[in-house]
Order: structure tokens, then C-alpha cells, then sequence
């Protein structure tokens, strides 16, 4: 969950090094195409959540019988996560709805209405990115991707997707990141350190994911997707182990780590991008 942050005292401590940044080089605004159809989607969600409520409540209470009974209560339970889901994507699209992003060579620049927040490249200590593509309540709470940045002092903030270009921003965080994480995390890599990426960790030898670990010799291909980690084994049939890249803190770090150790064996759904 986003911890709120950008507050009063925050904007204050954040407004001399702001000043001083100068013009920036990017701008991302909340609004266009998308905040649009969501503000328009969510009273249309909501009429037909509560039809899908209504509906069979009414056909319960009237006693009617059989087996079409069990569809109906069907329609009650994706009635109850339509209604409140409706209510949150509005509320949502509202809150966020003059939200701003300034990009600088140094960092960025949040502003939120008349409260705004800056933090630097070197202060982000993790890049989380989350796709919501099949669980409804989620879509509906944060949107279809999500980028979180948390910083070394353990504050955090994430951007949705009702702001427009939301891709094209991921991209630049994790471009200008990867500046200052990779090396860290490339020398200890390098010094045959464990490094723990919460659902999985590697090290020169191998790769872990639970209890299970398989040296690199024995991968025969490892694909990270947009939605999760794909790794196969040599000489089995299928797939050795999936990970959910949505769990994975520092996806594109991880990426390039682990591109000079498998060479051609490794694909990457950043490498696709236009």
C-alpha cells in the first residue's frame, strides 16, 4: 500500500531543492484518454454492479426454485465486487486527477494539486512494478500497472495508471535507477554474494526459487515476461519454475544481472520495447 508522504511538512523540506532543479526534461500529467474513461466507467460499472445485485435478489425473494439458483448467486458476488470497485476507480481518477510528474536529470518531481514531493535517483532503493491483468478488485483499486518507488529511508509512493504515458515514465525510472543500482548490486554479484529478490535470489552458481535451486549450467532458457518468470530446465519437459514478476523488487536490475550469465538463453520483454 502507497504511504502517504507528500505531505505538508514533506512539500516544505522539498521546495528549495526543487527550485533548484531547474526546467525539467519530462512531464507526465494524470488526465487524457484514460482518466477520462475511467471517471466515465465507473458510474456505468456501478448501475450494472447493482443490476447484477438487484436482479436476483428480486428472483430470491420470490421465491423462484431450481437449478438456476446457483448462476444467480453468481451474479450477487461480481455484483459485490462491481458496486464498491465502481466507487473506489472514481474516487480514485478524483484524488489523482491534477497529479504531476516532472522528470530532471536528478530526480523527480511529484505534485499532487498544491502539494508536491522530490526525491533523487541515488535515494531509490527498490523499483516495484505490478501488472493487474485478471484480478478484477485490484484493476479497480490501482489500475492495470502500477510502478511503486521506495526509498532508502523506507518511504514510498507509487504512480497508477490514470496517469497518461504511465509506460513511458516506468521506463524512464527504471532507466535512470539502474544507474545506481546495478553497480551495487553487480559487485556483490561479482563477489559471489547471495542476492535475495524476496521470491527468488542468485548468485554466480545458481538460481533459487522456495527450496529449490538449479545451477546455471542446467537452465535451458529463462524468460522474464511482463506478468512472470519463466524457467526451464535441460532435459525436462515443461516448465522447472514460474515466479510472479509482480513480486520481484528491482525487476530490470535482476534483468541485467543475469543477461551475461546465460547469454542466449535469456529473454526479456524489455528488450521488445519500442
Amino acid at each position: 500500500m502507497e504511504e502517504t508522504w507528500n505531505d505538508s511538512e514533506f512539500a516544505d523540506d522539498a521546495a528549495d531543492p526543487v527550485a533548484e532543479l531547474g526546467t525539467p526534461t519530462a512531464e507526465f500529467r494524470a488526465g487524457g484518454r484514460r482518466l477520462l474513461v475511467q471517471m466515465l466507467l465507473a458510474p456505468l460499472v456501478f448501475l450494472t454492479g447493482a443490476a447484477f445485485l438487484g436482479f436476483p435478489v428480486a428472483i430470491l425473494i420470490w421465491g423462484h426454485k431450481g437449478g438456476a439458483v446457483a448462476h444467480l448467486w453468481k451474479l450477487i458476488l461480481l455484483g459485490c465486487v462491481m458496486v464498491p470497485g465502481s466507487v473506489m476507480l472514481a474516487v480514485r481518477a478524483f484524488r489523482h486527477r491534477r497529479m504531476r510528474v516532472l522528470v530532471y536529470p536528478e530526480g523527480l518531481v511529484r505534485m499532487d494539486g498544491d502539494r508536491a514531493s522530490a526525491f533523487f535517483w541515488e535515494e531509490i532503493d527498490s523499483v516495484l512494478r505490478k501488472t493487474y491483468s485478471a484480478n478484477a478488485w485490484e484493476r479497480f483499486a490501482h489500475g492495470s500497472l502500477v510502478y511503486t518507488v521506495r526509498l532508502k529511508n523506507g518511504k514510498e509512493t507509487s504512480f497508477e495508471d490514470h496517469v497518461a504515458g504511465l509506460q513511458d515514465l516506468g521506463r524512464v525510472i527504471e532507466r535512470e535507477t539502474l544507474k545506481h543500482l546495478l553497480p551495487r548490486l553487480q559487485a556483490a554479484f561479482d563477489e559471489q554474494r547471495l542476492l535475495d529478490f524476496k521470491k527468488l535470489s542468485v548468485d554466480t552458481a545458481a538460481i533459487t526459487v522456495a527450496k529449490a535451486t538449479l545451477a546455471w549450467s542446467d537452465v535451458e532458457t529463462l524468460h522474464i515476461g511482463a506478468s512472470a518468470i519463466t524457467i526451464k530446465k535441460k532435459g525436462k519437459w515443461g516448465t522447472w519454475s514460474t515466479v510472479p514478476t509482480a513480486e520481484i523488487p528491482n525487476l530490470h536490475v535482476l534483468a541485467e544481472l543475469l543477461r551475461p550469465v546465460l547469454g542466449t538463453r535469456f529473454t526479456c520483454f524489455y528488450d521488445q520495447k519500442g
